[in-house]
């Protein structure tokens, strides 16, 4: 398997916003400021993992799928763990305050794109990471956010962005180590699909390859891509984008995230178990 690389470049002020909303994404080159940090932040990720499979142990295991995990742990694949900080507050005060310095860290860089893209009254939606072990295949293409209203992208396709997702590796980029693979562009198509009918937001390889047909028409010479990032780059991504993490044959990876959104916007469906918690005070 061969892709286009795209290099981290991003810029301050209108320029990213500007991208953003014609790519579905920007990335800030923030590796270098956060360099002696990352150790630590991989240290406090694994630690994390390892409790909250500790803890789904004595509560009857996991299996995989959301119905099947914890509103704080789902097995999304064989290999491949979604961990969701929603809750630490108040149960778990070492990933709370990781997820505070990240936080801070999204903040001072990629703040004022956010206010552009989603307003100044922006919120916080979700918080977490996806952890990947060597092993673990290929996810499904999929989209965080569906579009507001399902129809033709040539009337819905230009709507305002409501939701993104922003990550923050701790792991050099590579194909061997599965990063996340995109198409640019789908942002503005996948109104098409037919929201109701996608378990998920998961759409039918022909659906996929539909999108990623119209898309790529309009650049050169790409369909997809991954980003040639450095642990502690800040990627940020429009939630109705096409994407999918690759094939982990290296080593363990973790991908941190936080997701933003409209004030109004209420996330739907969500990726967590909403009727089993790994704490006593969670809400679900």
């Amino acid at each position: 398997m061969s892709l286009p690389v795209l290099p981290v470049s991003g810029v301050s002020g209108s320029a990213d916003e500007i991208f953003f909303s014609e790519h579905g994404y920007a990335a800030f080159k923030t590796s270098d400021t956060y360099a002696t940090t990352i150790p630590g932040w991989v240290t406090k990720a694994d630690e994390a993992l390892q409790r909250y499979l500790e803890k789904a142990t004595a509560a009857g295991g996991l299996g995989i799928g959301k119905e099947k995990g914890f509103r704080e742990l789902v097995m999304k694949d064989p290999c491949r763990y979604d961990v969701n900080f929603d809750n630490a507050v108040g149960n778990d005060p070492i990933s709370a305050n990781f997820m505070h310095e990240i936080q801070s860290a999204i903040s001072q860089s990629a703040g004022p794109l956010l206010q552009k893209v989603l307003g100044v009254d922006y919120k916080w939606n979700a918080q977490g990471m996806v952890t990947s072990l060597p092993g673990a295949k290929a996810q499904g293409w999929h989209v965080d956010s569906s579009h507001l209203f399902v129809g033709p992208a040539e009337l819905l396709g230009k709507l305002p962005c409501h939701f993104v997702t922003v990550f923050i590796p701790l792991f050099k980029s590579s194909l061997p180590i599965g990063p996340t693979e995109m198409v640019p562009g789908t942002h503005l198509l996948t109104s098409e699909m037919p929201n109701a009918t996608i378990p998920d937001q998961y759409p039918s390889l022909e659906t996929v390859e539909r999108l990623t047909n119209v898309a790529s028409a309009k650049r050169d010479g790409y369909r997809s891509c991954f980003l040639d990032f450095s642990p502690g780059d800040i990627i940020v991504m429009d939630g109705r984008m096409l994407h999918r993490g690759l094939d982990n044959n290296l080593a363990r990876r973790h991908l941190i995230y936080i997701s933003f959104c409209r004030p109004w916007y209420y996330e739907w469906p969500r990726s967590h178990s909403d009727h089993a918690s790994l704490f006593k005070n969670s809400k679900l």
